[in-house]
């Protein structure tokens, strides 16, 4: 995943770890693709994939619930 802010890509192991998410949470924790693009982990990370600026026009309004 390119991740929002760094240079470079970053496995989504890593990134979960880094960012001390439970094992028991990532098993279930959804990841919004396009096609083979990692976009977003929500609650996490998102990807520097599709960045929204000031001059994005068009975008998807998602929500995460958290069930737990």
């Amino acid at each position: 995943m390119t991740v929002w802010g760094l240079a470079g890509h970053k496995k989504v192991k890593d990134i979960l770890i880094d960012e001390k998410v439970p094992h028991r949470v990532r098993r279930r924790m959804p990841v919004i693709c396009a096609g083979e693009t990692i976009l977003w982990l929500p609650g996490v990370r998102r990807s520097a994939e599709a960045p929204v600026t000031a001059a994005t026009r068009r975008f998807l309004y998602m929500e995460v619930e958290n069930d737990a």
